[in-house]
């Protein structure tokens, strides 16, 4: 899926990158080489990625220009991770300068500001106000990956003139969950994520009039594909959104189970 952005040819293309799940591949070279995408362009292209001009080094190239975020028709922000503690302004990311180099120990606000975009995720529900460790992602508890709260989302919308954020960096189990009141929607396309989660992947239909209509896409039963997973003992670059501790199970439909986790989210699960 790499190759997909060097043939864009509409904004909405360029949406579907900076949102989607491939986006791990935006993050930084660390990622890239920790993940799998190093080791893939080596044995798939033959190539030393070491090199100056190979693939996968002009496609880390590509990425140090990437943008950040995208709006669409002035009112949708969307964005892989999320505002974090430090994105207040549109302006702030326009002013990022080029080319970029992520890096994992903050030392600057511009630095903090890129991790933020990245990395950051929104807090586990709507009653969890402000900014929150987030300790997943920053287990040495360096505070530069956080949470943040709903108060947060609807600040950002209004000092911004904005009426949603899209973003991803999750799996969530139905494809998509909303936050914040709706405010904001987590999407996450990649279906049974690394073959662990049974969860469904999804897409968003935005129609002319802003309104967005979600389409799932279940796993498939019959998959044979490995799990890349199973040979690597490092966790997965993007850990599930949900609880496993379930206050109520409730029968919903003939071949579905209703979960209502801790934070009060509906989790549809197969039976």
């Amino acid at each position: 899926s790499s190759f997909f952005f060097f043939k864009q040819k509409t904004a909405y293309e360029m949406l579907r990158s900076l949102v989607g799940s491939e986006m791990c591949i935006r993050d930084s070279r660390y990622i890239n080489n920790g993940f799998g995408f190093f080791d893939e362009c080596a044995a798939r292209l033959g190539e030393d990625p070491r090199e100056e001009d190979s693939v996968y080094n002009r496609i880390n190239q590509v990425f140090d220009w990437f943008p950040l975020a995208a709006i669409v028709e002035d009112k949708i922000f969307c964005v892989h991770g999320g505002i974090g503690q430090s994105l207040n302004y549109i302006e702030q990311i326009e002013s990022v300068q080029r080319p970029l180099d992520i890096v994992h120990e903050v030392e600057t606000p511009e630095e903090q500001l890129v991790v933020d975009i990245l990395w950051s995720d929104p807090t586990d529900n709507d009653n969890e106000l402000g900014i929150h460790p987030n300790t997943i992602r920053d287990p040495y508890g360096t505070g530069n990956i956080v949470k943040f709260g709903p108060d947060r989302v609807q600040q950002f919308l209004e000092q911004n003139n904005l009426s949603l954020i899209i973003r991803g960096h999750e799996c969530v189990m139905d494809g998509f969950e909303r936050f914040a009141g709706g405010s904001l929607i987590t999407v996450f396309s990649a279906t049974d994520y690394c073959k662990k989660h049974k969860n469904a992947g999804a897409f968003l239909i935005l129609k002319k009039n802003l309104e967005i209509i979600p389409k799932l896409v279940y796993p498939s039963s019959s998959s044979n594909l490995e799990n890349w997973m199973n040979d690597q003992k490092q966790r997965p670059p993007t850990p599930p959104r949900w609880k496993n501790t379930c206050l109520l199970y409730t029968s919903d439909a003939a071949d579905d189970l209703l979960c209502v986790d801790l934070g009060g989210r509906r989790i549809i699960k197969k039976k």
